[in-house]
């Protein structure tokens, strides 16, 4: 009987915890202030005290937004954007006793008075037109990132194993940089996986027709999603490379390198290796595909054959070069 009390007694201290809340959330809706007619597609924005990017959202055709899974007992801010419509900003702090917010948001018309005070906000994402725009400096993140490590941090963009991109379920098939292709290469994981992330002004992605099907009706399915990659004015001229070198017992000795250079107009890959451990080199874009700076690479083009015969030497040197006229 005893030890049922004392389990009681354990219940009944454990219960307040139970009920405790480990995070809060933010809801409401974004109207224009005088038709009162809902806001699609505002860029809504939450901020720790220190300018970090906590968490974001579009909001949805009437309006509305939620946001979860947001920090207690810490100075957070809101930040609420649109086009043509001035910024809405609020501070404010979730606790486990008040730990959801709503909100009623109403905009105001940007007149563009030159001697208003502006609040400018870091926006995360935003639609301008029919093109997402996504804003790297809204992200935190490490020096070494690369464009690839962005996408992942962005709702509704899915970064496969293979390097493959989705937006919202539907595959992304071309990866433009500067509005063509990055050093003419048909893989488009050597831009995802090799330029840095404080390299890049803003990412864009679009839907524009599918040129395989334009005898069809021009409809959703005939389109697919371009990404375009827009360099900052003082990055549009960079180089990169990698190289690694391995030796073993029995002289067995294996290396490869890559490098590659662009600027506005031209652009030079090179790549080679050797090895004599019966390892496939494969061609230029296998070497440039393998050498990339993604911190996890599942390429494997380039592996031991253990079923070949005696010791074979592998060789294989390549270069590409374009200009735009």
């Amino acid at each position: 009987m005893i030890r049922h009390l004392i389990f009681l007694l354990f219940l009944l201290n454990m219960a307040p915890a139970w009920g405790q809340v480990s995070n809060g959330k933010i809801s409401g809706i974004i109207i224009d202030s005088v038709s009162n007619t809902s806001l699609e597609l505002a860029t809504v924005s939450v901020f720790a005290r220190d300018s970090t990017l906590i968490n974001y959202q579009l909001s949805d055709k009437n309006g509305n937004f939620t946001i979860n899974k947001l920090p207690l007992n810490r100075e957070l801010r809101l930040d609420v954007s649109y086009v043509g419509y001035k910024s809405y900003r609020y501070a404010f702090r979730l606790d486990s006793a008040k730990a959801a917010l709503n909100f009623n948001i109403k905009l105001l018309i940007n007149l563009e008075d030159s001697n208003a005070v502006v609040v400018k906000s870091v926006v995360p994402i935003r639609m301008n037109g029919d093109t997402l725009e996504i804003n790297p400096a809204a992200f935190k993140m490490e020096k070494t990132a690369v464009a690839e490590e962005l996408l992942n941090q962005v709702p509704g963009i899915t970064i496969w194993a293979d390097g493959s991109i989705t937006v919202n379920g539907r595959p992304v098939p071309k990866i433009l940089v500067d509005g063509k292709p990055f050093l003419s290469q048909s893989d488009p994981t050597v831009a995802t996986q090799n330029l840095p992330k404080n390299a890049i002004d803003k990412i864009q992605v679009y839907q524009e027709l599918d040129r395989t099907k334009e005898q069809r009706d021009n409809t959703e399915q005939d389109s697919i999603y371009t990404m375009n990659i827009k360099l900052k004015e003082n990055k549009k001229t960079g180089y990169f490379g990698k190289a690694g070198l391995g030796y073993g017992t029995d002289d067995r000795y294996e290396s490869d390198a890559s490098f590659q250079v662009y600027d506005k107009k031209n652009s030079l890959a090179i790549g080679g290796g050797i090895n004599n451990i019966n390892k496939g080199i494969g061609n230029l874009q296998q070497m440039l595909s393998n050498n990339t700076f993604r911190k996890v690479n599942p390429n494997i083009f380039n592996v031991s054959s253990f079923g070949r015969s005696g010791i074979n030497k592998s060789y294989s040197l390549g270069a590409t070069y374009t200009h735009n006229f």
